[in-house]
């Protein structure tokens, strides 16, 4: 999967929603309440619980979203990580991220003919 911007990303997780919420279920707790930042317990809830704030998330292009699938993919284990499906996407995305980097001036960038900066 190759990632050059904001839509690219969003298709990624679309394409494999389904089993990176497996994944991210595999490492966080489902039904544990979501904070507005995230896993920062110093910040206020959102109302909802994990697997809702993640849908939410989704559905609203909120990029906040990549912080879960960044903590999920930091827990994982290599054995773990090899024996899913859609693991290579998940971790283009999280890797990824940088799309939703708003100081990122990408237009002025020149991308040579492997797409790199």
């Amino acid at each position: 999967m190759i990632i050059k911007n904001k839509e690219d990303w969003w298709n990624g997780l679309d394409i494999h929603w389904e089993n990176i919420k497996e994944i991210v279920f595999h490492h966080l707790k489902p039904l544990h309440p979501a904070y507005q930042d995230p896993g920062n317990k110093e910040t206020e809830l959102t109302g909802r619980i994990l697997c809702a704030e993640l849908e939410y998330l989704k559905e609203k292009r909120d990029p906040k979203i990549h912080k879960y699938l960044n903590v999920s993919w930091c827990m994982a284990s290599d054995s773990y990580a090899y024996s899913v499906p859609s693991w290579g996407p998940f971790c283009d995305l999280c890797s990824e991220s940088w799309v939703f980097d708003e100081s990122l001036d990408l237009e002025e960038k020149v991308l040579d003919k492997d797409g790199k900066i």
